[in-house]
């Protein structure tokens, strides 16, 4: 199971708050998306092409499991705001990207950016003195994925 789901393993993990675990499967997806790649004939364009689909996915998971490891109270503000422009800004294709790409995006940010909501909750006394609560993080993760359930829409319609 671990050589065909380590990314849904990962998911599974982190949704666990098994965030060590996590990191173990994401590193062992990359492992295996370089040598997949780097076996295929350079002509297999299809195969490339769905192996890139998956890649969102699997780099979002990366930079959310690198934000935990350097988010500190005192920073949490910039790190949280930095990965969540960085999402904003990167949405999967709505001419050839699949509503199951768009969904496992839009799952997988809702379920990192919950636990990000979690780890700032903990520390709301010292986001509130920083100017920024909490409860606007909430709005912004809901408005993020009503954003992308509207291009999901768009992208089956």
């Amino acid at each position: 199971m671990e050589t065909s789901f380590c990314t849904e393993l990962a998911t599974v993990c982190i949704v666990r708050n098994d965030f060590n675990k996590a990191r173990y499967y994401v590193q062992r997806s990359w492992e295996m998306f370089i040598n997949t790649w780097s076996n295929l004939h350079p002509l297999v364009d299809t195969v490339r092409r769905s192996m890139l689909k998956n890649l969102q996915r699997l780099v979002e998971m990366d930079e959310f499991l690198q934000v935990l490891r350097q988010i500190q109270p005192t920073n949490q503000i910039q790190v949280v705001e930095r990965l969540r422009g960085a999402w904003k800004a990167r949405y999967p294709s709505r001419s050839s990207d699949s509503s199951n790409v768009w969904d496992d995006v839009v799952f997988g940010r809702a379920v990192m950016l919950k636990k990000l909501l979690g780890i700032v909750e903990r520390d709301q006394k010292l986001i509130e003195a920083a100017g920024v609560r909490a409860n606007d993080l909430q709005a912004d993760i809901e408005m993020g994925v009503d954003d992308l359930k509207r291009n999901l829409q768009q992208v089956e319609g």
